[in-house]
């Protein structure tokens, strides 16, 4: 009666259901909101939200009535918000993916006003728009859609764009079946080609479309669309460039176009053109291929593209669009030249890194009123442009370096200086598109410091005195060995040196050593301010080499860190987090492992940025959450021991805490309870109760190739199924777990785990043993008796070959299912198990006792034995259960017998000794009485 009650509860009969009219689209974790819009012209009714199971029943959520809501999950929640109804999901999951009904109830159904196609992905994959058309009002255009001709076998939509990631339905065809919402749109599969045609082009058909699989609405074709009245008239210019130099192109917004997403295409034709470059309007930098762009504050979206050519010369559109609303502002013309005329160096210059550096053009000077560039050679005829000045117009594509004309004379000052700043420059006028260099400046910036990341953290208490060795450094030990104290990246402040028989310290407290060959560094009586990062390395060629990197925590009072324990299995992954605060989100993280109390080794490290990195076997991941995530993989008990966790900026140094990571070497599983057989060429399905409580997991089904190891057949994850093997299939089937085996092969005997995958361990929940058998099944089969209240022994016979077999006994359920009521690991001991006691014998005899057996005992019981892929099922005992009552009368009829046989046998026994007595009397009286004698 419940299960009647929850079902009826939980599933509602669809009484009348729209088409899906919307497909959003958001990433796992994100929050939607979807608003009802037909459902709210009903808000005076019942208002139901509801997932769809079927096309007649839905899964009850959400529902509204007045001021009565009800939500069953916490997750969700519906609204009235100013008479208009929504439903907002927050932290969404994959399995939330489906399609969604909102409406009122009608006679135990619900009316289903909105239908929704929700598609959750574990990221969001969104495609950007790749096309941008253009057309007058009253025109007809055809837009195809190639990625979504390569799913032309799924139902493929043309919809408009709502929001980031919500659009409307115009057009659909799935197969020969199209469906069209606006007369003046038609969607068509031509010769095997997606594309739509829309008739009587207006100004409200401006805007971005998509067109892709409705399931799978993240590979679409995104298309951008203006439509324009009256001339087509964006600011005509012309741009030009040099082969095999970059080429910029500047396009300029409006403050209304701030937050715009900017694009830039070539076009093809008169009414199509293909993006090459576009931003999501934050001022950024973006690489795509030999195409950069750059967007500034002043809404200036400036494309370079670098190594150009002949092919790159064409006409090009500047566009930003938003919902509803698509911009073409711009036109340029870019025209590329083949020739570049230069002359030798000049001047040669020599600064430091950091530094300002002026330069000055005295021949190019001389043609002040024509355009001049300033570039950086790149071959005998090529460079590429870093700044410009025309006139008052000036250009710089590095923030760092700006041209002038300051009373006729040009010249270009770079700040800041970097070592690739090193290098051969051109500062000349452009003349009928050809650059004269007639300047010519070698540039030499040098002391730049080359370092490695942090290898080593040590700590220790104010007024201590630690010793610190540099292995990479001592591999160049002829040269001069520096330790220095990082201020920045790429600069830090010498403290010691030491350079053959010559040494150098900064500070009486810090020593520099050679010691048997070994560099090692030594500090006393530590002080806070000692806290820091620290370099060791040769320094060769005015460069620095920071081979050793060094991180070091000086603290006062105790060392008291948050400790905790992880723990991981032999041959898995473990999974070593570590907490971090806002404070820390732009530090550098790290994971150590602990040698002794006072010094650890880097095993992982990033730069602070939420990303992904792989290390060999070691895998990093910070979240948004500020949370540094290391995964080891494949890890041994060599992995066991402290890790400390890390956040490192210049002299700041934190470490927050230390774990503590055990290894097992067992992989948490149950033993056997399920035994199945199955002749070749079967098909059979295996149910998984246990993993079945875990069905919002990953759920695996594997073959067990060890003790703590398996291969993976198929697994499933909410709605996402993988399967390595054709013939094997996972499902879940009204909330159950089950695997079905097709086309039985001999080689799939063996013992199977099913259960769920949590934090990279899978926990085996349901342990199957499966025999699969050629010809016919033919155990041995005998009789085993037993009575009700007493004890019945099963004896199963072992040869040599099994001794170390794991045995087991199951009771048949059906033709192919047994369950195991007593198991062993094959090694001569007694076992009990409630009333089911075990015995093992040197004979291999695997004898299992049921105590205190009744009727329900009876039935068929199979003696088996189980390794790795080689399962064996020796006999079939079929035990037969008497009741009580039989036997009492059966030994009350035997007592009555025997006391009838000992009556008469006393009696007999009676006489017989009666008649001894009598004759050995008579033989007494004889003897004494001799017998007369005869006279003659």
């Amino acid at each position: 009666m419940r299960f009647t009650a929850l079902l009826l509860l939980t599933l509602i009969s669809i009484l009348r259901t729209q088409t899906a009219s919307i497909v959003m689209k958001a990433a796992v974790g994100e929050t939607i909101t979807v608003e009802c819009p037909q459902a709210t012209q009903q808000k005076h009714h019942v208002i139901r939200w509801c997932k769809a199971t079927s096309n007649n029943y839905c899964n009850r959520i959400s529902s509204i009535d007045g001021d009565r809501v009800w939500n069953g999950d916490a997750r969700t929640s519906i609204a009235n918000t100013n008479g208009k109804i929504s439903v907002t999901i927050q932290q969404l999951q994959e399995t939330d993916t489906g399609t969604y009904w909102c409406g009122p109830p009608e006679q135990n159904s619900i009316h289903a006003s909105d239908v929704i196609i929700l598609k959750v992905l574990s990221v969001l994959r969104t495609q950007t728009a790749s096309i941008v058309m253009k057309a007058a009002v009253g025109e007809t255009i055809t837009v195809e859609c190639p990625q979504a001709t390569q799913q032309k076998h799924q139902e493929i939509w043309w919809c408009k764009e709502t929001s980031k990631n919500c659009c409307n339905l115009i057009s659909s065809i799935s197969g020969d079946r199209g469906w069209n919402v606006d007369a003046r749109t038609s969607i068509a599969n031509t010769n095997g080609s997606i594309s739509v045609t829309i008739q009587q082009l207006k100004e409200t058909d401006t805007g971005t479309y998509w067109c892709g699989p409705l399931y799978e609405i993240h590979i679409s074709d995104v298309v951008i669309l203006k439509v324009f009245s009256g001339r087509w008239e964006p600011i005509l210019s012309e741009v030009s460039g040099v082969v095999g130099n970059a080429a910029t192109i500047p396009c300029l917004f409006t403050d209304k176009e701030r937050l715009y997403k900017k694009f830039l295409c070539k076009a093809t034709s008169v009414n199509k053109c293909i993006i090459i470059a576009r931003s999501d309007g934050v001022p950024e930098n973006r690489i795509n291929g030999k195409v950069s762009n750059t967007i500034n504050n002043s809404h200036s979206f400036t494309v370079t593209m670098t190594n150009t050519d002949k092919g790159d010369e064409g006409e090009y559109w500047c566009g930003a669009e938003k919902i509803n609303d698509i911009k073409i502002v711009a036109m340029k013309n870019l025209t590329i030249t083949e020739v570049l005329r230069t002359q030798t160096a000049s001047i040669v210059m020599k600064a430091a890194v950091g530094e300002t550096i002026t330069v000055e053009c005295p021949q190019a000077t001389q043609y002040k009123h024509f355009e001049i560039w300033w570039c950086k050679k790149t071959s005998e005829t090529r460079c590429n442009q870093i700044s410009s000045t025309d006139g008052d117009r000036v250009w710089n594509d590095d923030a760092r370096t700006s041209i002038a004309n300051t009373h006729g004379n040009i010249s270009v000052t770079i700040q800041r200086l970097e070592e690739t700043d090193t290098g051969t420059y051109w500062c000349g006028p452009l003349y009928q598109n050809t650059l004269h260099a007639l300047d010519v400046v070698i540039l030499k910036v040098f002391s730049v410091l080359w370092t490695q990341t942090a290898s080593i953290v040590m700590k220790a208490a104010v007024g201590e005195t630690i010793t610190v060795e540099c292995p990479q450094a001592t591999q160049h030990k002829h040269r001069e060995i520096w330790w220095c104290k990082k201020t920045s990246e790429i600069r830090c402040n010498q403290i010691s040196s030491i350079d053959g028989d010559r040494v150098w310290n900064d500070d009486a407290r810090t020593s520099i050593a050679n010691t048997n060959g070994n560099i090692a560094l030594t500090i006393h009586r530590l002080e806070e301010t000692d806290t820091g990062i620290y370099w060791c390395g040769p320094l060769y060629q005015n460069t620095l080499r920071a081979l050793d990197v060094v991180i070091l925590k000086v603290f006062s009072g105790r060392w008291e860190p948050i400790l905790s324990e992880v723990s991981g299995v032999v041959g898995n992954a473990a999974i070593i987090p570590c907490l971090f605060t806002e404070k820390e989100r732009l530090y550098q993280k790290f994971l150590c492992k602990a040698t002794s109390v006072n010094k650890c080794i880097i095993i992982a490290s990033s730069n602070g940025v939420p990303e992904n990195r792989n290390n060999g076997n070691v895998s990093i991941t910070i979240d948004n959450s500020y949370n540094f995530i290391v995964t080891m993989n494949n890890i041994d008990k060599g992995n066991e021991g402290e890790y400390w966790c890390g956040a490192e900026k210049i002299n700041d140094i934190k470490i927050v805490a230390i774990r503590n990571l055990t290894i097992t070497e067992v992989l948490r599983t149950q033993t056997a309870s399920i035994v199945m057989k199955a002749a070749v060429g079967e098909t059979i399905t295996v149910e998984c109760p246990q993993a079945t409580q875990y069905k919002h997991f990953e759920i695996w089904w594997c073959k067990k190739t060890s003790e703590t190891r398996c291969n993976q057949i198929s697994s499933i994850d909410g709605d996402r199924v993988w399967n390595v093997d054709a013939r094997t299939s996972i499902a879940n089937t009204h909330g159950n777990i089950s695997v079905t085996i097709q086309r039985l092969e001999e080689t799939d005997t063996g013992t199977y785990w099913c259960g769920p995958l949590y934090q990279n361990t899978l926990h085996a929940l349901d342990v199957v043993i499966l025999k699969v058998f050629s010809g016919r099944w033919e155990p041995i089969l005998s009789e085993v008796s037993g009575v009700v209240g007493n004890a019945a022994i099963i004896p199963c016979l072992f040869t040599e070959k099994e001794r170390l077999y794991q045995k087991f006994l199951c009771k048949a359920t059906s033709v192919n299912k047994c369950i195991i009521i007593a198991s062993s690991n094959g090694v001569p001991e007694n076992r009990n198990n409630g009333n089911v006691s075990i015995t093992i014998d040197n004979s291999y005899n695997f004898i299992v006792t049921m105590n205190n057996i009744d009727k329900g005992n009876e039935g068929e019981y199979w003696c088996g034995a189980e390794k790795i892929n080689d399962i064996k099922i020796v006999a079939i005992r079929n035990l037969t259960i008497t009741e009580v009552g039989n036997s009492e009368v059966s030994n009350n009829t035997s007592r009555d017998v025997l006391l009838e046989i000992w009556a008469i046998f006393r009696w007999l026994l009676f006489s017989a000794l009666v008649a001894c007595t009598v004759s050995v009397t008579c033989y007494a009286d004889c003897a004494k009485d001799p017998a007369p004698q005869v006279s003659k």
